[in-house]
């Protein structure tokens, strides 16, 4: 195997995949406990999706989180305007609990009643977002970009001296 095959191959690299392989895990760990913390549980359907893999290209690496689909509606919030199904708000109640508070005259809504008042306040306020996974991006990258870095400079240093080694023989 040539010296630039050997660069290029998982040997050379096999600190940094290594550690980029933990980064991709804690990830994982990272973002399933903010969800936890922030009690973003309801039906653990996004906790349950949390999946992360790292690609390798040309010139890249790329570690990928993969998500449920309404992940961006936890990140960013919703919009004034943009409320989910009334269905989806039922089943959410249930799951969640949503405990109803009376009216003045002492009568609880039904079920589909709150659905619709939480609808509503969805619809002309919105929500806010979390930001689980930004902050879960921000803490990793503060902890393992100068790891990578670290590991990266290890792994040249090891296949510099091999090369030096093999052509002083």
């Amino acid at each position: 195997m040539s010296a630039v095959d050997r660069l290029i191959s998982n040997e050379v690299l096999s600190e940094f995949l290594a550690t980029l392989d933990e980064y991709a895990e804690k990830a994982k760990e990272l973002y399933k406990r903010k969800l936890t913390d922030k009690d973003i549980n309801a039906s653990y359907k996004l906790f349950n999706s949390v999946e992360t893999t790292v690609k390798r290209g040309d010139d890249e690496f790329i570690v990928t989180i993969n998500l449920e689909d309404y992940w961006k509606d936890v990140e960013d919030g919703k919009e004034p305007g943009d409320p989910p199904s009334i269905g989806k708000l039922i089943s959410w109640i249930r799951i969640k609990p949503v405990i109803p508070y009376a009216d003045s005259r002492g009568r609880l809504p039904t079920e589909k009643q709150l659905a619709f008042l939480i609808w509503r306040k969805i619809d002309e306020k919105g929500t806010d977002g979390r930001h689980v996974l930004a902050e879960t991006v921000d803490e990793l990258n503060r902890y393992y970009l100068p790891k990578l870095q670290q590991a990266l400079d290890r792994d040249f240093a090891r296949f510099s001296y091999e090369i030096d080694t093999y052509i002083g023989s």
